[in-house]
């Protein structure tokens, strides 16, 4: 019966969905919005940030689902309102850009009919996306809902944001555009890369334990099965890592994905610690001065490919990953780090001093070292939407 409903209700709001284009839209107002309503992250809200400072002439709201959020921005007058409120929905239907990092739910997907749509992601990918995925559930019901509800329908952003010509083709066929649709700017929060700003949580941890190596762990979700046990299912002792970490001055810091269950309980040890989003909300801020990347499939490596610095690759589970969760967009065996297929062959390789130097090598991964992407991005939408 509730599906029912909701289906009557589309249906109801087909016609109001096309008036929207009626009605006018200023193209000075811009509203930007992440993970389903749900976060301040990624790169709308560092777009959002430097065109708030930067650019006068734009009236850049951050629109939420989030109570928690809409609180803690207007306490730091950042314009901000919740995406049901009057103000919220008003805004909307008055804006003439929406920026998202995820999908149109991160803002409102009722509300887009007439405004210019920049889908700005959340990564370079390394796994397959959107309409690629072809365990993507939905995709024979999507062309239908994109004939009927186009309101529902996620792939018709009219922009999409990529970080180097490599990855274009892939954003092209994955969301459903043109390649004079993908605007090469580099990613927004990558700027962070390149600033003098650090992270407060790690600044912390450096304290605490007298200036640590720190060895960040950012494993990818897995679709067919979130709650899987990336560490004693690959045979982690916790004995010999706790005399590592102890004996080096190292620190193991792990932050799962964001759509992944938790999988430390058993992880009790002073030396491995799981952060989150309340400790540090900002990745990359995070990321961009620890001494080595762990990862499997995330596009975490591409970002920090930036730095230079180590990194090694952990595809414990490669073959299954890919015959049950998502291809891969590039040969994984091609990647030039060095990869650990259980713990004992990642602490091998940490274990080599020779790997822990830093290799300056530029790689077609990354189209700009700089950290200018927000401000080329910035130029790029007004070039294509108020010209």
């Amino acid at each position: 019966m509730t599906a029912i409903l909701r289906i009557i209700s589309y249906i109801i709001y087909i016609p109001f969905w096309h008036l929207l284009r009626a009605f006018p839209r200023n193209p000075n107002l811009w509203v930007f919005g992440a993970w389903f309503g749900e976060k301040y992250t990624d790169n709308a809200k560092d777009l959002f940030e430097f065109v708030t400072v930067n650019d006068k002439t734009i009236d850049a709201v951050w629109i939420t689902r989030n109570k928690h959020i809409y609180d803690k921005l207007n306490q730091q007058n950042i314009k901000c309102y919740l995406n049901n409120s009057f103000k919220g929905i008003f805004t909307c239907i008055r804006a003439k850009l929406f920026v998202f990092s995820s999908g149109k739910y991160d803002i409102n997907p009722l509300l887009m009919n007439g405004a210019t749509k920049i889908q700005t992601w959340h990564g370079a990918p390394m796994k397959k996306i959107g309409l690629d995925n072809i365990f993507y559930k939905y995709k024979k019901k999507q062309r239908l809902i994109k004939l009927l509800f186009p309101f529902l329908y996620e792939f018709n952003c009219d922009y999409v944001v990529s970080s180097s010509a490599f990855f274009d083709a892939f954003l092209c066929s994955a969301f459903d555009v043109k390649k004079n649709q993908v605007i090469t700017s580099g990613y927004p929060r990558n700027d962070v890369f390149f600033k003098s700003k650090k992270s407060k949580y790690l600044t912390y941890l450096h304290s605490k334990f007298k200036k640590p190596k720190i060895i960040f762990y950012l494993p990818t979700f897995r679709d067919n099965e979130p709650d899987i046990d990336l560490f004693f299912q690959f045979g982690f002792d916790l004995n010999i890592w706790e005399r590592y970490l102890e004996e080096t001055n190292t620190l193991l810091v792990l932050k799962p994905h964001y759509g992944a269950k938790h999988f430390i309980n058993k992880l009790k040890s002073e030396r491995i610690i799981y952060i989150n989003d309340e400790q540090e909300s900002d990745l990359n801020l995070f990321m961009k001065d620890v001494d080595v990347l762990i990862t499997d499939y995330s596009g975490a490596y591409f970002d920090f490919k930036l730095t230079t610095k180590p990194i090694i690759l952990a595809p414990f589970d490669l073959e299954e990953y890919i015959s049950f969760s998502r291809e891969l967009y590039i040969e994984y065996e091609s990647l030039e780090e060095l990869k650990g297929e259980n713990w004992n062959e990642i602490l091998m390789i940490l274990k080599q001093d020779k790997f822990l130097k830093s290799i300056n090598i530029k790689t077609k991964f990354n189209d700009y070292y700089d950290g200018n992407s927000s401000e080329r991005l910035l130029k790029s939408i007004k070039q294509k939407v108020l010209n």
